[in-house]
Order: structure tokens, then C-alpha cells, then sequence
């Protein structure tokens, strides 16, 4: 251990010993302490030493999680994938991972539930990346020009052009209820149509609906 902590490219947080003589008086897991801020109830004394343990296998967490670092395996072998995911806290959004690494000299990569993976025995070097691989049930539409009340819309994906006059509120004093236009994403507005051609379905006079 050096005066700045214990290297990070050699050392193990979760094995540090503290000889006295030639018996082991404590151990540390310092991940016990950053998780959960235990620590072993112990006072050096002269003549103790503090010998940090060769690093065990190393997997690393990104994507969709709150910690995303490399993570120890408490043991000398592999990491259960539950160990992972305590430690890498993945975000309520994220449904799946991808786990990446070498297996016999090749290449290795699987995609699995968050469930699968707290089953699975991650190696030294492996990397799983956090997804959130669920189609959103939801659309979110915003509402500009002169309207009451609120500007964005949530609807279900089904949700056709036509029905969203039913869900805004204008003032016939302030804005031409019969004509709208329409903004898909990252693609230029629709001229200003005729509301009331779109209102049992589509025409020629309407912007196309979205894929």
C-alpha cells in the first residue's frame, strides 16, 4: 500500500490484511466500506503490517447504470453477474445487457434479460453494457401556437393525427381552429391544412403519418 492508496493496476480492494507477528489480525474488503461503510473494529499497533493481496478478476459496467466503473470479483475466480449488478446499479430503465469478452481465445458475446445475467459467471476483463430494449408504449407530442392548457400530449403509439384535436383546448378567438400544421421530427413543417379534411382519416390534403 502506498502513502496514496493502494495501485489500482495491481492491488485488490477486496482482500487487505493486517499482520501481527505471524497471525492475520484483520481483514479488509474495501468494497464493504464504499457500499456500505463497514470497516473491521481495529487498532494498529507497532510492528503491524498491511499487505494488500495480488487484484482478482476485473469486469467493467457501462450503459444504462449509476456506477459505471471497473468492478473486483470478491473471489479469486469469476464474478456472478448478481455481484455485478449490485455494484454497477443499473438504471430503471435498462431491461437487458450485452456481456463481452474472451472465452477460449475467442472472442465472446451474448445478450441476456437482467435476470439472466445475475446468473451468469463473468471473467477477468469481460465488459456488460446496460441497455434499455423496450419499445416505449408512449409518444410524447408537443403543442405549439395558440392553445389553452397544456403543451405536450402523451398518447399510446396508435394514436392517429385526426383524434388530436379531441385533446386540445384552443380559444376560436385566439387561433383558426380549422387548419393546423404538422411537424414530424428532424424533418421540415407541413404546410397549414384544412383540419376538417383529416378528421375522419387521411386525404392528399394530409401530412402522411408517421412510420
Amino acid at each position: 500500500m502506498r502513502a496514496g492508496g493502494i495501485d489500482s493496476a495491481r492491488g485488490s480492494f477486496r482482500d487487505v490484511r493486517v499482520q501481527r507477528g505471524n497471525a492475520t489480525v484483520a481483514r479488509f474488503d474495501l468494497y464493504r466500506f464504499l457500499l456500505e461503510g463497514r470497516m473491521p473494529d481495529i487498532s494498529l499497533q507497532e510492528g503491524d503490517t498491511i499487505v494488500v493481496d495480488r487484484q482478482r478478476p476485473l469486469i467493467g459496467a457501462d450503459g444504462a447504470v449509476r456506477n459505471n466503473f471497473l468492478s473486483e470479483s470478491p473471489q479469486l475466480g469469476p464474478m456472478r453477474g448478481q455481484g455485478l449488478i449490485n455494484f454497477a446499479r443499473p438504471l430503471p430503465a435498462a431491461t437487458s445487457a450485452v456481456a463481452r469478452g474472451v472465452r477460449n481465445t475467442q472472442p465472446f458475446s451474448r445478450y441476456v434479460t437482467i435476470a439472466e445475467l445475475s446468473r451468469q459467471n463473468l471473467q477477468d476483463q469481460d465488459t456488460v453494457t446496460f441497455v434499455a430494449d423496450v419499445a416505449l408504449r408512449t409518444v410524447r407530442i408537443t403543442i405549439e401556437g395558440s392553445r389553452l392548457y397544456p403543451s405536450v400530449l402523451v398518447a399510446y403509439r396508435d394514436f392517429s393525427l385526426y383524434q388530436i384535436p379531441d385533446h386540445v383546448a384552443v380559444g376560436p378567438s385566439l387561433a383558426d381552429t380549422q387548419r393546423f400544421s404538422y411537424c414530424a421530427l428532424g424533418l421540415p413543417c407541413n404546410r397549414s391544412v384544412p383540419l376538417m379534411t383529416c378528421w375522419t382519416g387521411w386525404s392528399s390534403s394530409c401530412p402522411s403519418p408517421p412510420p
